[in-house]
């Protein structure tokens, strides 16, 4: 089944939650997988730093490009962006260092190629973020939410 259509299905679900959203979520997911995958593979590739130092930054850089990306596009929230970067920088370094973690496991403790081990360890917290985010840092008042 297209990732589309499992986001698509399960949006309904979620109150305050269209395909509109689901939609944005993807569009910045896109831009935010460029930045987490291409950045490591260019400074592996082209500068020769480590897959652990390309990583961690890439990683780092993708908090920034996210934080405006969801708050400003994908939910469009009109709340304080300084308690909600609070709660996005929290949320953020933990989903970040539960990624980093698996990627040492993966790529360090069993051998997978770098990039491969990036791309699953993204793809999996995927799906999680797309409803915490919703539920918890970027709410939006009911009234907004049913003008998306």
């Amino acid at each position: 089944m297209p990732v589309y259509s499992v986001f698509a299905k399960y949006a309904g679900r979620v109150p305050g939650l269209h395909q509109r959203t689901t939609v944005r979520y993807l569009l910045a997911t896109g831009l935010s997988v460029s930045v987490t995958l291409g950045i490591p593979v260019l400074l592996v590739e082209l500068a020769g730093i480590t897959p652990r130092v390309a990583s961690a930054f890439a990683f780092s850089l993708a908090l920034v490009v996210n934080f405006v990306t969801l708050k400003f596009y994908v939910y469009r929230s009109e709340g304080r962006w300084q308690s909600q970067v609070v709660k996005y920088l929290i949320t953020g370094a933990l989903f970040r260092a539960t990624e980093y973690a698996a990627f040492l496991v993966l790529h360090d403790g069993f051998g997978i190629f770098y990039a491969l081990a990036l791309v699953f360890v993204v793809g999996v917290s995927f799906v999680a973020k797309f409803f915490i985010y919703q539920v918890v840092i970027f709410t939006r008042r009911k009234d907004q939410n049913e003008l998306q």
